[in-house]
C-alpha cells in the first residue's frame, strides 16, 4: 500500500499529556494476544503476525466490543505507505495502524486512545512516541494534535533511515 507522503508526529513523554474527556463508558485494554474480541475488527493472520513480532494493540471496548485501537512497536515496524522500516531506539514507541468504528467516530475516542496509551507507556518509562498520518488526512491529523503530538516533518518514498532525522537525536 504505496501512498509516498505521510507526516510524522512525536510525544516527548516529559511533555503535559493532555486531558480529553469522552462521554461513552469506556475501558482501555492492551493486548499482548489475539482475542475474539479482537478477531472481529483485525485479521487474525496480521494480529499473530503482529504479536509474533512483540507488538502490543491498545484497544478501547465499549460493551464488551473494541470500537478503537491503535497498534505499538518497540523494535522495528515496516512502514508500506512510504516503503522503509522505522527502528527504535531504547525508550521510543511507535504507534501505527490506528482504527475508529465508524458508528463511533467524532466522539474524541482516538485522542482518548492516544493520550491513555502515551500516559501508559510514561509510566512504562518509554521517552518518545512516534506517530504518522496520511498528509491528506485531516481528521487523524486533527486528533494527534489534541492528543499532544508534535509535527516534525513530511516524510516521503524511498527514506532510507528516519532515526538521523527525528527531532530529539
Amino acid at each position: 500500500m504505496r501512498i509516498g507522503e505521510l507526516n510524522l508526529y512525536f510525544f516527548k513523554m516529559s511533555n503535559p499529556i493532555p486531558h480529553i474527556a469522552i462521554k461513552e463508558d469506556i475501558v482501555l485494554h492492551f493486548l499482548k494476544k489475539r482475542s475474539p474480541e479482537l478477531s472481529l475488527v483485525v485479521s487474525n493472520e496480521v494480529s499473530d503476525q503482529r504479536f509474533s513480532r512483540g507488538s502490543v494493540c491498545s484497544c478501547l471496548f465499549h460493551q464488551n466490543k473494541i470500537v478503537s485501537y491503535c497498534w505499538l512497536s518497540f523494535q522495528e515496524e515496516w512502514i508500506g505507505e512510504i516503503e522503509t522500516t522505522i527502528s527504535l531506539k531504547m525508550g521510543e514507541v511507535y504507534l501505527f495502524d490506528a482504527f475508529t468504528l465508524p458508528e463511533y467516530r467524532g466522539k474524541n475516542l482516538f485522542p482518548f486512545l492516544l493520550t491513555n496509551t502515551i500516559t501508559y507507556l510514561k509510566t512504562q518509562g518509554y521517552c518518545y512516541a512516534l506517530i504518522f498520518a496520511l498528509s491528506t488526512n485531516r481528521v487523524s491529523i486533527k486528533a494527534i494534535q489534541k492528543a499532544g503530538f508534535k509535527y516534525f516533518r513530511k516524510v516521503r518514498d524511498g527514506t532510507s533511515s528516519l532515526l538521523p532525522y527525528l527531532p530529539y537525536s
